[in-house]
């Protein structure tokens, strides 16, 4: 348990050069080739002193000197210890997850011949199967993160910036955090359990510098834009499947028409599904946020993390929650009632 603890906190000291770690130098600088391309090609090309008005757009100062920027930094650097704290769980749930799996799959189906060796083919299918595993526990941790009032008053923290920057992720109530982990721990401990049972060995990833190749290409290719203020829409072709990062910036709108829109992070295919797919035809002009009278209590740092529990608890104790739960507390009592009255007596013997 505290070698993990140890290799968490050094995997995040160290994320810069991790290639686990979504801040991994090389994402970093393949993020920004992207942002400097697109600034630099948005600007006429006849207006004089390109290098620096493309920078200027890149990095403008109103942008990350905001107040609500300065608050994402001071927020990360703090919560960095909870981040550790809740990898650690969702690490150790993985693994027991992933063990009992494979010991109840055992024990219903009975032990499988070992495979002498794993094809080329099943590591592809693993490796690819993580990344969509990954969309989908994320797509459904989200949708509740924002349909469930209780959960959207933890979420608030997150949609309550008000410009966006790389660092926008990490503004995270731990809360929220674990939700998404804990999303993560089932699945990922299922499929790794259904595996190693199936094929009696460790799973073969297909990699790129010790990083899952599907992984590595998502957060080399725009990932860190979905947290930034250029809008980048992928073209024709590959937008229809894959989540550009313009989708990202209209989930964080606060335009009505924006609203729970958007909220798988790799494919449009769950967001398709349910309906809450919302594909710009064109550029559109965001202003990020949540309603001033709900950001006016999220400006510091111990609001970030004290405010959600305050209203999460008003949320569960509101009478309309109330009266709907003694409904259904009261609809179950009934029911087991009939179901005891149906019961044939039996002798006393």
């Amino acid at each position: 348990m505290w070698d993990m603890v140890f290799s968490r906190i050094t995997e995040t000291v160290l994320a810069a050069v991790n290639p686990a770690q979504r801040f991994f130098w090389p994402f970093l600088v393949a993020n920004l080739i992207m942002l400097v391309a697109v600034c630099f090609w948005r600007l006429p090309k006849d207006s004089g002193r390109l290098a620096e008005k493309t920078l200027e757009n890149a990095f403008p100062k109103d942008v990350y000197q905001h107040r609500s920027a300065l608050l994402d930094y001071r927020y990360a650097a703090i919560n960095a210890l909870f981040s550790v704290l809740i990898q650690c769980v969702a690490g150790l749930g993985t693994v027991v997850i992933t063990r009992l799996t494979t010991v109840a799959c055992g024990a219903i189906f009975g032990v499988l011949a070992p495979f002498n060796e794993v094809g080329f083919g099943v590591c592809l299918a693993y490796t690819f199967l993580m990344i969509v595993l990954f969309d989908t526990a994320n797509f459904f941790a989200h949708y509740l993160q924002h349909r469930v009032p209780a959960l959207w008053e933890f979420h608030k923290v997150h949609h309550s910036a008000e410009v966006l920057t790389p660092i926008t992720v990490l503004r995270m109530h731990p809360v929220d955090d674990l939700i998404t982990a804990s999303t993560h721990m089932l699945t990922f401990g299922l499929a790794n359990g259904l595996f190693l049972y199936q094929f009696g060995g460790t799973a073969m990833t297909l990699t790129v510098w010790g990083t899952n190749i599907f992984f590595f290409t998502y957060f080399a290719f725009g990932y860190h834009l979905r947290h930034s203020h250029v809008w980048v829409m992928f073209p024709k072709g590959v937008r229809e499947v894959f989540s550009s990062p313009a989708l990202h910036l209209v989930h964080h709108s606060k335009a009505s028409q924006h609203w729970d829109k958007n909220f798988a992070p790799v494919f449009t295919l769950w967001d398709r599904l349910f309906g809450t797919l919302y594909q710009p035809a064109q550029h559109e002009t965001i202003e990020f946020g949540i309603a001033d009278e709900d950001a006016r209590e999220l400006t510091s740092v111990p609001q970030l993390y004290l405010t959600p529990f305050r209203k999460a608890l008003g949320v569960v104790a509101s009478p309309g929650l109330q009266s709907r739960f003694r409904k259904w507390r009261d609809g179950l009592g009934m029911t087991l009632q009939r179901a005891r009255s149906k019961q044939p007596a039996t002798d006393a013997g």
